[in-house]
């Protein structure tokens, strides 16, 4: 490459990240090194005034070069070439692969990129979107082969960037599960009960009772939060020898089934039916109809209802109806939780 295309290139590059809309014929000058001769420079400006990227301000007056000393930056110029090959990339990328968020990014930003745009192609070209969760360090190694690549370099901002973190079921590395403890239950006994409940309200209505309960924890999901480090719940308590079983209450929509059915699939956690039945007497409302629907997660949740519970919680979730765990007050999930506890 000559001097001249050189200091093109690296004018173009300058005036793509410039804020204002004018720029000083001396802040280019600036840009030139000792070894550029005058003549070079004068061609340099003179392309970017014939391609259309710098406008003269000829109000500014000229030099003896009949150069303009301000020109006005047409930013649509610089960047034409920069959208093309983003709009060309697309066409050729897996459909998941969504380039759009490029066009308010630097060019810098999509260059560094272009490797992992190529890899998440072809993961996604030969293995499709994958059908189950995998926690964060696997499905890194699985994309990139860096198990550390999605939650310490970037990773993770790239696949939103490209929208397609959700779909590719990521679990982030586990943290601490969150959770209260009964200690009269502890050293009572070595078979222990563990509550999960969703939402906070639930959690804050049910914890200052924990001690009148039979149960040994009560554990915060907040929402997805706690699949992943539900796995560290014997660890987490130091009982790693004892008999664990796990009930589990959230919101009776469509996403609360699938969370409960990914625990169940990892731990067999049973539905609190008590709770849920004791909302099935209330009316429901109305607002997630664009919840997807997880047959699986369904079907495997009715087998703990009667037939005519499971036709009403089926008609709701049909309609877009669903029931939010603050619907039961703290007063009444306090006392289903002390009086019928046995028949979870």
């Amino acid at each position: 490459m000559d001097k001249e295309s050189e200091l093109v290139g690296s004018l173009k590059k300058y005036l793509s990240k410039y804020k204002k809309k004018t720029v000083k014929l001396r802040e280019l000058e600036a840009m030139v090194d000792g070894s550029m001769g005058v003549d070079e420079f004068l061609e340099g400006i003179h392309r970017l005034l014939e391609e259309g990227l710098l406008e003269p301000i000829l109000s500014h007056g000229k030099n003896p070069f009949d150069l303009p000393y301000a020109f006005r930056v047409v930013k649509h110029g610089l960047t034409k070439d920069y959208y093309e090959q983003i709009r060309q990339k697309q066409v050729h990328v897996h459909p998941m692969i969504q380039l759009s968020g490029y066009f308010a990014m630097s060019e810098e930003v999509w260059k560094q990129d272009q490797e992992y745009i190529h890899r998440l192609h072809e993961y996604l070209k030969h293995k499709g979107i994958p059908e189950s969760e995998a926690f964060s360090p696997e499905r890194s190694y699985e994309l990139v082969q860096d198990e550390k690549w999605i939650d310490e370099g970037g990773g993770r901002a790239f696949l939103e960037r490209i929208r397609v973190y959700e779909l590719l079921q990521v679990v982030p590395a586990a943290e601490p599960l969150k959770l209260a403890v009964n200690p009269g239950r502890i050293a009572a006994s070595s078979h222990h009960l563990h509550l999960i409940v969703e939402n906070k309200s639930a959690y804050a209505a049910l914890s200052g009772c924990l001690a009148d309960s039979p149960f040994t924890t009560l554990i915060y999901g907040s929402g997805k939060g706690f699949l992943a480090s539900i796995l560290q719940l014997e660890q987490q308590l130091n009982l790693p020898n004892h008999d664990h079983k796990l009930y589990y209450f959230g919101d009776l929509d469509r996403e609360g089934l699938s969370i409960w059915y990914t625990l169940y699939q990892r731990r067999q956690t049973v539905p609190a039916v008590a709770f849920y039945q004791a909302l099935l007497h209330q009316d429901y409302t109305y607002g997630k109809q664009y919840q997807k629907q997880n047959k699986l997660a369904e079907d495997a949740f009715m087998n703990y209802f009667s037939e005519k519970e499971q036709v009403k919680i089926r008609c709701m979730l049909e309609e877009g109806g669903y029931y939010p765990q603050e619907a039961l007050q703290g007063e009444e999930l306090r006392h289903l939780w002390r009086q019928t506890w046995d028949d979870l």
